[in-house]
């Protein structure tokens, strides 16, 4: 499906499978992966689908890969991606056939897929998303035995970066190179007790924020670093926001305005807003015919100047209007008497 700016648009697919991920570096050029088939089991079969965007159709990039499903791709250029997923490992046990997955990393060049291998010193089942800030700079998470696997790319090597979680993640969204988020939950395929599971990076450590809800997560985006979404099994949808809401109070039997930059504050009749994180926000007041303003008090205002807060939390902040009574005067004329 495409978006137009107006509505969603089928758009011809040349694979009849299903297609996990899409990842565009352009309008004119990207990549969406999958599996034609995806059954890793002793008889079942698994065919992976790398298809490329090439601004008017969408072609197989490849051939189909055999034994390998893929399950995210990230682009960064055109001559710069990565994709993550699976490779289905066939063996036999007492002669019994078995079926097996094990994690698989494979990084576009700009003219071939090739297979990354990772540092890992355990087996990672799957790895079910990829996130990429940088060509040295990237998060890939997915499923081990008893752990969630995160891995990081700096540049050289796909590496282990400690877990909190036992339970399996499903996606990773980085904003900067100290703040990322990734989600999962247990699943038909893990042991753990958790269902749902919200992890944050600050840069040096992955670490679990309560979720507020008990379905499993499958994945999340960020905006910015004060907004995000998550969704995840019946229809769950969790916004996250971390703005700072600030709250205008006008006291005094005057009246008057109080407005900001950034907009936001237009008091008048929106005397409450909620800003960005650390934003700085300058407050103006103006009093009405009939009024004057005094000054304001509280979170460090004060004077009849403006008045910059700074929100790293909420503020409340209050103008204060007195009313000024227009002065009549009688003017008095002597009449002239002949």
């Amino acid at each position: 499906m495409r978006w137009d700016g107006k509505a969603w648009n089928q758009v011809q697919d040349p694979s009849s499978g299903t297609l996990y991920s899409v990842s565009m570096d352009s309008p004119d050029d990207g990549w969406a992966v999958g599996a034609y088939e995806d059954d890793c089991t002793s008889y079942g079969s698994v065919e992976g689908t790398l298809m490329h965007w090439n601004g008017s159709a969408w072609d197989w990039g490849t051939d189909s890969v055999d034994n390998i499903s893929f399950r995210s791709v990230a682009m960064l250029s055109a001559t710069d991606g990565w994709a993550v997923g699976y490779q289905c490992i066939r063996t036999k046990l007492n002669n019994i056939p078995m079926a097996n997955g094990e994690s698989v990393i494979m990084h576009w060049d700009g003219s071939s897929w090739n297979v990354v291998n990772n540092d890992a010193p355990f087996t990672i089942d799957t790895l079910n998303s990829v996130a990429m800030l940088s060509a040295t700079d990237g998060w890939a998470v997915g499923r081990a035995a008893g752990i969630g696997a995160i891995l990081h790319w700096d540049g050289h090597t796909w590496s282990p970066v400690s877990s909190p979680t036992p339970c399996g993640l499903n996606s990773v969204a980085m904003v900067s190179a100290d703040d990322g988020w990734a989600v999962g939950g247990k699943n038909i395929w893990s042991t753990c007790s958790q269902t749902s599971v919200l992890l944050h990076w600050n840069g040096k450590v992955w670490s679990e924020i309560v979720s507020p809800v008990s379905a499993q997560l499958s994945s999340v985006t960020m905006v910015s670093p004060d907004e995000g979404w998550a969704v995840g099994d019946a229809g769950v949808i969790l916004h996250y926001t971390n703005f700072k809401n600030l709250s205008i109070n006008k006291t005094g039997a005057g009246t008057g305005t109080v407005t900001s930059n950034p907009a936001g504050i237009d008091c008048g009749t929106n005397c409450s807003y909620s800003f960005d994180n650390n934003l700085s926000v300058t407050l103006t007041a103006k009093a009405d015919t009939g009024s004057s303003f005094t000054g304001w008090s509280d979170n460090g205002c004060s004077g009849t100047g403006t008045c910059t807060v700074t929100m790293s939390a909420a503020r409340s902040v209050t103008a204060n209007f007195i009313s000024t009574p227009t002065s009549t005067y009688r003017i008095y004329l002597p009449l002239a008497i002949r």
